[in-house]
């Protein structure tokens, strides 16, 4: 008689793998992070502890210009009135009554090129001033608009202690005290600064904690600039060796945050600080000469051209001249990035008790846009995605098999699992409850994201439990 020789049979170790949305990290290698860190994401946040959509950018008001708006300002003039102020394509200034949506050309002649603005109270009225590079200062009181002749051409600007200070090339101008129409050079009226060493052309001036900032090529100075010219002195604070992108440059509270082509800077106005290196990977290799920013609502918003290497979903982006806005938080040091948005200039208002609005690309740029929670860049749903980094789960020889996820996800959306190389998609219906789905995938190395073009996202508590019947590490 023969007796079968019952070996007993290996059982598999289940085990569970935690998905997370935590920080975003582009410059360690893959298989050193967890799967609670993100790889790549955008147009969604997982701050909370939840994943759920973000930002969407959606037409303020009624608004539709004839030209594309390449600069947009919000101004209130002395009888009350809100103006929306657009200067378009065609180099011609409108406003746009915010009241009524009535929309007039302002201006009598095109500019010579993009202006930069100010609001200012000249004498009893509230005016709002322009300058660029290639025109005299032209002012707007609501109802006439005219030029100031004898001001020089400037391509910065801002107001300090009443006097405006504007720069161009080397040269920082400043105008008469009290009096921006007086631009006399004298020892008591306007005058000019002259920097001319290598850092630089001067580039951007700003007013921050009670002195003047002028932002160059490759550093920083600062100017002490009170009632007496007498008194104005200049000191060379930073130097980088990398160009600094004047339209990034934005004071956010008792701070300032710019780009340069080493990375984002937070100056404090006397040392710098570099920020978001663990993103350094998305800014590789990319020329950010468009890039542009504005502090809104405790967030520092930077429009610019991103590295999403060859993550392809959106075609189009080709030819944007930004194709994100990097959203950081300065309180609590979050990151999320708003992509498939063609986002040319950003200007903070008091509109609506704080609407940001955005001069937008790609067939958008009629219609001025403003920063909303809709999901959506204006009709059209902007897809929403978050990808963990690879992993071998704690064991690089075992093989692994997938038994299920465990999550709660409130509207649909598709699990990307990548196994080995090859990409497997997971469809998953939306519930208010648990749900656990099979995925019955094996392999030594996987990859996890969640993907939707739904303009609502909600995911939380992802699980994946898997077996693996080997010892090996």
């Amino acid at each position: 008689m023969f007796y079968t020789n019952r070996l007993p049979s290996k059982k598999g170790k289940a085990k569970i793998v935690s998905l997370g949305f935590g920080t975003t990290n582009t410059v360690l290698d893959e298989n050193l992070l967890s799967q609670t860190v993100s790889r790549l994401n955008f147009n969604c946040d997982g701050s909370s502890g939840a994943l759920k959509s973000l930002y969407g950018i959606e037409g303020f008001e009624n608004f539709v210009f004839k030209n594309d708006v390449l600069r947009v300002w919000h101004y209130v003039s002395n009888d009350g009135k809100s103006h929306l102020i657009a200067f378009c394509d065609d180099y011609h200034l409108y406003s746009g009554n915010v009241d009524n949506g009535e929309i007039v050309k302002i201006s009598t002649e095109p500019m010579s090129a993009v202006p930069d603005a100010v609001n200012y109270r000249l004498g009893e009225e509230d005016v709002i001033i322009f300058c660029s590079a290639k025109d005299t200062l032209k002012v707007f009181d609501g109802q006439n608009f005219y030029a100031i002749e004898s001001a020089p051409q400037i391509s910065s600007m801002c107001v300090h202690y009443e006097r405006i200070f504007g720069c161009l090339d080397n040269v920082l101008w400043f105008s008469d005290d009290l009096n921006p129409t007086n631009w006399n050079v004298s020892a008591t009226e306007a005058g000019y600064v002259e920097m001319a060493d290598d850092r630089g052309k001067l580039l951007k001036v700003v007013s921050f904690a009670d002195y003047l900032y002028v932002f160059r090529e490759y550093g920083i100075a600062r100017v002490s600039a009170y009632s007496s010219q007498q008194d104005f002195a200049v000191t060379q604070l930073f130097v980088t060796s990398g160009k600094i992108y004047p339209q990034t440059v934005s004071i956010c509270g008792d701070k300032i945050l710019f780009l340069s082509q080493d990375g984002l800077y937070l100056f404090d106005g006397a040392e710098t600080t570099k920020l978001l290196y663990d993103l350094s990977g998305l800014f590789d290799q990319m020329e950010n000469v468009n890039a542009c920013a504005e502090y809104s609502g405790g967030k520092y918003f930077l429009a610019c051209k991103l590295n999403f290497g060859e993550d392809v979903r959106y075609s189009n982006e080709q030819h944007f001249q930004n194709n994100a806005v990097v959203v950081y938080d300065l309180q609590k040091g979050n990151v999320s990035i708003i992509r498939g948005a063609d986002v040319h200039f950003m200007k903070n208002t008091t509109l609506k008790n704080g609407t940001l609005l955005m001069c937008l690309g790609d067939g958008l740029g009629k219609k001025v846009g403003m920063l909303t929670s809709s999901g959506k860049l204006m009709d059209t749903v902007l897809p929403k995605y978050w990808k963990m980094p690879q992993s071998q789960l704690g064991q690089s020889l075992a093989q692994k098999y997938l038994e299920y996820i465990v999550l709660i996800t409130q509207a649909d959306v598709t699990l990307e699992v990548e196994c080995d190389g090859q990409l497997h998609l997971v469809e998953i219906m939306g519930s208010k409850l648990a749900q656990k789905v099979p995925l019955k995938l094996s392999g030594k190395t996987f990859s996890f994201a969640f993907y939707t073009e739904n303009p609502t996202l909600y995911v939380s508590m992802p699980r994946v439990v898997y077996k693996t019947y080997s010892e090996e590490v």
